[in-house]
């Protein structure tokens, strides 16, 4: 028995008409009605369409279809439709893009020519950031390759590392595979020789302070002479070492301008992955001209060095909230005058870590002195370390918690006097429950509607998000200006056309 189709008839008849215009011939054509009829009305449309009100463009996605790596901008996700003069391997989306480029690529750009054919198959083109102040810039190398064979019989290269770099004690190897400003994978692995900070007492990398923005890595992350080579993608156990060249550049030093970084997403280039956090303002930042709230709701991106080096809050870890904390550097001239001044610091560290506050500002000495705010905690960003969204209503709740429900039984439980039973008083009241019903009854006394309604920290679920180019849908936007950025469903939604990669 012969499969029914399912098929409506009048779709079935339209979609054959559809196709006979595309593809049959004039002569089958012209003697259907059918065929006439849908030929005027494509018409009519076009010419009434433009005339028409244009539609609201909440809620509208369209699938950008799929750009290769090496054809895409170099310095965001669009497509790379304008290449390099010189070398004609880096492609920009426009002419903003490249100019935002120039100072990182001109650096190796205008010197490939002489590094195009190796001295001898040995050879592997690779890229050194000098350390010598006086020549403080990144410049390819030939790096020797010897080719090794392991007892299995297969071949792996190894790269004379000691003829660039001077100890082995305290050199680490940081591998990269993927973008993470871009979000986009690398053709190769990328491999960095570094020391780790303070090794040998060896100074900052001077070419890397070129295209590191200081205000937020610190300055000794990246010391002494500093060696980047790539090798055939996931062949870590037995690499193939390959040429670098100016199109690895850019990937490199988003990778050094982002480890142990303390930027968010606004703060830096970046069209990555994103974790709804919250920045807890000191009072510098809330003066003038910053006016940064006391509390706000941030972007954190995944390489913040809050990921990397911080450790749980041990109040919210055990009430089941994995909470991870990490301080904004200073400002470069609060660093300069603690360092200067830092023997006096510890003179007065006893009264400067004083609990109560009013005695704590009578002192002689303003809040500014260089011998006071060194011991204080300044600007810190939270985020969850599940990467689940943390609201600013979460962090109050802890504060408020912490603040008027367990630090006077903590005082008690710490007195001379206390025994066993008040410290575990307090052990008891550290619970998932006791928190759980404390928000509820926090929630009771928010302002709007919106923040009673927000969830419960313990409520949120992990968003999957992705990268979109965001614009107003004005008919006077040019869409290739409109601007990428990693979206969610925990950010607000705005009536915005949106084109996902």
């Amino acid at each position: 028995m012969a499969q029914q189709s399912t098929a409506s008839p009048a779709r079935d008849a339209e979609a054959t008409n559809t196709e006979g215009i595309a593809l049959g011939g004039q002569e089958t054509r012209a003697s259907s009605p059918q065929v006439k009829k849908v030929a005027i009305v494509s018409a009519l449309r076009e010419a009434v369409e433009p005339c028409l009100p244009s539609k609201p463009t909440t809620g509208v996605r369209k699938r950008r279809r799929s750009v290769l790596p090496e054809h895409t901008c170099a310095m965001c996700p669009g497509e790379g439709s304008i290449k390099c003069g010189k070398c004609e391997l880096v492609r920009y989306c426009s002419e903003e893009c490249q100019e935002n480029d120039a100072q990182v690529h001109t650096m190796l750009c205008e010197s490939l020519a002489s590094f195009e054919t190796p001295p001898s198959e040995s050879h592997r083109r690779a890229i050194v950031f000098d350390e010598n102040p006086e020549n403080a810039t990144a410049r390819f190398i030939w790096l020797r390759v010897h080719r090794n064979v392991d007892e299995d019989g297969s071949e792996y290269d190894q790269p004379n590392l000691g003829e660039f770099l001077k100890s082995k004690d305290g050199r680490v190897r940081s591998t990269i595979t993927k973008n993470h400003v871009l979000w986009r994978p690398l053709s190769h692995s990328i491999h960095i020789e570094h020391y780790l900070p303070n090794a040998h007492g060896w100074d900052e990398n001077s070419a890397v302070s070129k295209v590191v923005d200081c205000r937020y890595t610190p300055r000794n992350t990246w010391i002494s002479t500093i060696l980047v080579y790539a090798t055939e993608p996931n062949s870590r156990e037995l690499p193939k070492i390959q040429h670098l060249g100016p199109q690895d550049f850019r990937s490199i030093v988003d990778f050094l301008n982002t480890s142990k970084s303390c930027a968010l997403a606004s703060d830096i280039r970046y069209f990555g992955k994103t974790v709804q956090g919250v920045r807890l303002n000191c009072k510098g930042d809330m003066a003038e001209p910053a006016a940064r709230p006391a509390i706000e709701a941030v972007q954190v991106p995944l390489t913040h060095c809050l990921f990397d080096d911080s450790v749980l809050l041990p109040i919210p870890s055990k009430l089941d909230l994995p909470i991870l904390a990490a301080r904004c550097l200073r400002k470069p001239e609060y660093e300069k005058d603690i360092e200067l001044y830092k023997g006096a610091g510890a003179l007065s560290q006893s009264w400067l870590l004083e609990r109560d506050e009013r005695r704590a500002t009578t002192s002689i000495l303003p809040l500014d002195h260089h011998s006071r705010r060194a011991y204080y905690q300044g600007t810190l960003v939270l985020a969850r370390q599940d990467q689940k969204p943390l609201f600013p209503e979460h962090i109050e709740a802890l504060w408020r918690y912490v603040k008027y429900f367990l630090e006077p039984m903590m005082a008690d439980a710490s007195s001379i006097h206390a025994d066993e039973d008040a410290r575990e008083n307090v052990q008891k009241e550290i619970t998932t429950e006791k928190f759980q019903l404390y928000y509820r009854h926090f929630q009771t006394f928010q302002d709007t509607e919106d923040e009673r309604k927000k969830p419960s920290p313990y409520d949120v679920v992990r968003k999957k998000g992705s990268l979109k180019r965001k614009s107003s849908g004005s008919f006077f936007n040019d869409p290739k200006r409109a601007k990428w950025s990693w979206s969610s469903e925990t950010e607000d939604a705005e009536p915005m056309e949106e084109e996902e990669l």
